[in-house]
């Protein structure tokens, strides 16, 4: 017997393309590809649902939590119109006309002094007559009576919010409730 060492491992080789040709082995290999590849799928699957309920589930808390946070600004601006409808009542027409009674009517609502950076009497024809705020009570020669959130008020009878605008008093941004 002669054997061939000129090509190093060839019995091996042989050896597996005999298994390889035992219906036995393929069959086996191919159920194992078979269950690799089902897992792999169901994996896939698996994780893109995951993903897409992780997703759902946050974008649903960062809804609720807008909400909430746009909640809390109005129920502000709310709380303020009831206070100033609670509390804010209409001088008559003795209070109007003296600047003593004016500013005593206005340091009688301590409630909107507290709740308001300012408050202010202003007549039908929109006269700021008596104007409270940190500085104290003064009397400006101030007129409003061309300013929308004013002239809604009086023709709609009802409590306004003002859009931004620029005090005449001071030079910030403010938001007038009426």
């Amino acid at each position: 017997m002669i054997e061939d060492h000129s090509i190093p491992g060839r019995h091996r080789f042989e050896r597996l393309a005999g298994a390889l040709a035992s219906l036995k082995l393929r069959i086996t290999f191919g159920a194992i590809a078979a269950l690799a590849l089902g897992i792999g799928l169901s994996t896939t699957l698996l994780v893109r649902q995951a993903e897409g309920a992780t997703i759902l589930a946050q974008s649903q808390r960062e809804l609720t939590e807008a909400v909430r946070t746009a909640t809390m600004p109005s129920q502000r601006v709310v709380d303020l119109q009831r206070a100033l409808g609670a509390t804010g009542a209409q001088p008559d027409e003795a209070t109007l006309g003296d600047p003593a009674r004016r500013g005593a009517f206005i340091e009688s609502k301590p409630v909107l002094r507290g709740l308001f950076a300012s408050v202010f009497v202003a007549t039908p024809d929109g006269a700021v007559r008596t104007m409270a705020d940190a500085a104290g009570v003064r009397h400006p020669a101030l007129d409003v009576a061309e300013r929308d959130y004013f002239t809604r008020t009086l023709a709609e009878q009802r409590p306004i919010v003002s859009e931004p605008l620029p005090s005449r008093v001071s030079a910030e941004v403010v938001l007038i409730f009426t």
